[in-house]
């Protein structure tokens, strides 16, 4: 799920956590620190903290949007057509992106998608305005 961001990196956070350290791709530098917790209701629920980074704003959105689509994919398939990279796939109705194929385009994760129809996203904002 946080492969678009970076190098996931179980072994460089604090086990007695369950932590996991996302690495920039180029710099090899921590820019996510994730730590899950049991929430009601959330098949995955963390805690995400931005290490290194200048812009935390637009990094935390898009890590937020990331965990909401993982936990609420309506298997629409719009995530699995718009990578050009045929990384991501739904498949047995789990949400998976292939680390090996995922060029860390962010292009799942940014405004520009979430314009382009999400049926989650278009979902979430409905329940909210009511």
């Amino acid at each position: 799920m946080l492969t678009p961001f970076g190098k996931v990196s179980k072994e460089l956070g604090r086990k007695l956590i369950h932590e996991t350290i996302v690495l920039d791709i180029k710099s090899m530098t921590p820019i996510l620190s994730v730590q899950p917790f049991n929430q009601d209701n959330y098949e995955y629920a963390v805690k995400v903290k931005t290490l290194n980074v200048k812009n935390h704003d637009d990094l935390q959105r898009m890590v937020g949007y990331q965990v909401r689509k993982f936990n609420a994919c309506r298997k629409c398939l719009k995530c699995e057509s718009l990578c050009r990279f045929n990384a991501i796939s739904i498949t047995g109705g789990t949400y998976h992106i292939d680390e090996e194929k995922c060029r860390r385009c962010k292009m799942c994760v940014t405004a520009k998608y979430l314009d382009g129809g999400c049926l989650m996203d278009k979902y979430l904002k409905t329940k909210e305005k009511e």
